[in-house]
């Protein structure tokens, strides 16, 4: 009979055994399967442009959109549709990969204590404590909403979050913020230079009465957007529009035109604040 690697499982033929083509072919193949599966897990990509909200109370895990998994060995395109997983602290959440398939397909996200020693599964996020770890390095803390699978979960213009300002409960993700006092934000708005200039959006909330700022790059999680058209300030706080405050109606009002992104597309916006802002 064949035996058995004391880790992997691997099957090997028994000492003496006359007849070990088979056993070493099995040994070969589970070689082979675990090598591949190492190769694909350094080259693929997971994101989602939806935003992740985690409550560490009930263990809740909350994704709005869904998450793409790109395997470019074979160029196919995995999905974990939109929902929510309880996680326990130490629990991973974690998917079985469909190796080597070139068909794309929806695979369901799992949770437990110990990963499956097969060659299909992939941990995508871990829970230690108050906070979930995922494995593009970002992490969520309890009571935090925010895309932290897409490229706007990174503040700024560098790959850093930007520090935690105060805000007082009052924003909430996407908001346009304007500075409202020393590390503090609030709801910018184009009614007057009092709530303006706008600085950037709150991209994440790690707790009620705290908000990160973006000032740069790309932000998703909007709705309705027209690709490609430009967006102001709003005069509703916090908001955008395609239609800011204008000459001769708002003439002497004191009202802001500031322009602040360009759509990507319909939840997309590339953000471009104007610090050259006209006072009407």
């Amino acid at each position: 009979m064949a035996e058995q690697s004391e880790r992997m499982g691997f099957p090997f033929p028994s000492k003496n055994r006359d007849s070990y083509y088979n056993d070493f072919l099995a040994f070969v193949r589970a070689l082979d399967s675990s090598g591949f599966a190492a190769r694909e897990d350094r080259n693929f990509f997971f994101l989602s442009t939806g935003n992740f909200s985690f409550d560490a109370g009930s263990g809740l895990l909350t994704w709005s959109l869904e998450i793409d998994i790109f395997v470019p060995n074979t160029g196919t395109l995995l999905i974990v549709p939109s929902g929510s997983a309880s996680l326990a602290d130490g629990q991973v959440l974690w998917v079985d990969l469909v190796r080597g398939s070139t068909v794309g397909g929806v695979i369901s996200a799992n949770v437990g204590s110990v990963v499956p020693s097969s060659d299909t599964a992939r941990i995508l996020a871990f829970r230690f404590g108050s906070v979930i770890l995922f494995a593009n390095g970002r992490i969520l803390a309890d009571g935090e909403t925010g895309p932290v699978l897409s490229v706007s979960s990174l503040g700024g213009s560098g790959g850093s979050p930007s520090p935690a300002y105060s805000d007082f409960g009052a924003t909430s993700v996407l908001d346009l913020a304007y500075i409202s006092a020393a590390d503090t934000l609030a709801q910018a708005d184009a009614t007057a230079i009092a709530t303006a200039p706008a600085v950037g959006f709150v991209s994440a909330k790690p707790t009620v009465n705290t908000a990160r700022l973006q000032t740069s790059g790309e932000l998703a999680g909007f709705v309705g957007l027209t690709p490609g058209a430009l967006y102001y300030l709003d005069q509703v706080p916090g908001q955008i529009t395609l239609t800011p405050p204008a000459l001769p109606g708002d003439a002497g009002s004191g009202k802001i035109v500031q322009r602040v992104g360009r759509a990507r597309n319909a939840t997309t916006l590339l953000i471009q604040i104007d610090p050259d802002f006209l006072i009407l």
